[in-house]
């Protein structure tokens, strides 16, 4: 999930909806994305953000100059290290970690990025630095989140703040093999905020978690090269001394939304129209939020390399309509000519044709 104000976070990766509450790397865990993270971080924050509201409006320059300096000062200790370029300046406490293949990885997606849009739309011109924290320390990295997650509670693994420009992750919450695709699913709220909603649209929420997931599921090569459309890992490590390549969980989420898909059959409404409509964050985040997750990823992918691309191009098309705030279902499915129904089947045989990396 992707904040616009002070922190509600931004959600990440793979599949499945059965975290444990205790081990942190267990198979099962493995397999679990930012979905319940997500959930219950949102339920944790509801009342501040209402709170914050109802209060004055506050300078927000200073608010997030504020977070900054706040992340820039718990980060560093014995362990700290930072490298960065004209695009993004990484800091990290996590002694495993390699800064600067961060650092490489994070501008390699950010140029896959910009030459993918390129193709089907015109991206904003954006050329600020983007900051990222990455926190070994959990107790600092919930200190900055002003939380009170304890160890034994679901908690979020990290978010991007629109309004202070910054990812911050926190590096422990799984296998460090998970965290190039955490990375760039992080640094695709980013780039989805800045370089197609620059001019202060938010993104549906199917939209922001399904181009979050689709780039954190895109394969990228042992020489850094992302492939569009081909799902799978990142064949490469951002730790020192390269180890734990990261891997993809999509043959765990495929399976997963193929199920929920035969099971939408029967209901009364498609279930593409569900997650499309779904943009109140109490339902999207709420019960059930696996398949919304897994149905926007999948629909993404669909729209934009389905049916040899005949989508793309209504695809990119409507990404301008819901950036000037006038998205929704209707639009939708007019601008790519498709029923809800249609959709839904079309998936369905979409999943049919995927191939796994």
């Amino acid at each position: 999930m992707r904040s616009r104000v002070v922190i509600p976070l931004l959600a990440l990766l793979v599949a499945g909806f059965a975290a444990p509450a205790l081990a942190q790397y267990t198979e099962e865990e493995e397999t679990e994305d930012h979905r319940l993270q997500d959930e219950q971080y949102y339920k944790r924050y509801a009342e501040q953000e209402e709170k914050q509201a109802a209060d004055e409006p506050q300078d927000e320059a200073a608010l997030a100059q504020a977070f900054l300096d706040k992340a820039d000062a718990l980060i560093r200790d014995k362990n700290y290290r930072s490298f960065e370029n004209d695009r993004y300046r990484v800091q990290a406490d996590d002694p495993r970690l390699d800064v600067k293949a961060v650092v490489a990885l994070l501008d390699g997606f950010r140029s896959f990025f910009d030459e993918f849009w390129s193709a089907r739309t015109e991206p904003r011109p954006y050329e600020e630095r983007s900051r990222v924290f990455l926190f070994y320390s959990y107790h600092k990295y919930n200190q900055l989140l002003s939380g009170d997650w304890q160890r034994q509670m679901v908690r979020p693994k990290g978010h991007y703040g629109s309004m202070f420009d910054a990812v911050v992750i926190h590096t422990d919450s799984d296998r460090p093999s998970g965290l190039p695709n955490t990375l760039v699913h992080e640094a695709t709220h980013q780039l989805v905020d800045q370089r197609l909603y620059l001019e202060g649209g938010r993104p549906s929420l199917w939209i922001a978690e399904g181009l979050a997931t689709y780039f954190e599921n895109t394969f990228m090569d042992a020489s850094g090269t992302f492939e569009a459309g081909v799902i799978g890992g990142k064949q490469i490590s951002v730790l020192r001394g390269g180890r734990d390549k990261a891997v993809s969980n999509a043959r765990i989420r495929t399976k997963k939304v193929r199920d929920a898909l035969r099971e939408a059959a029967t209901d009364e409404s498609a279930l593409t129209f569900r997650v499309v409509a779904a943009d109140d964050p109490n339902e999207f985040y709420g019960e059930g939020a696996f398949v919304r997750y897994d149905v926007s990823w999948l629909m993404i992918h669909y729209l934009l390399h389905g049916d040899d691309g005949a989508h793309a191009d209504a695809f990119a098309r409507y990404i301008g309509i819901d950036a000037r705030g006038q998205g929704g279902p209707d639009l939708l499915f007019a601008e790519i000519g498709m029923t809800p129904e249609e959709l839904d089947a079309a998936l369905q045989d979409h999943l049919k044709t995927l191939k796994i990396r």
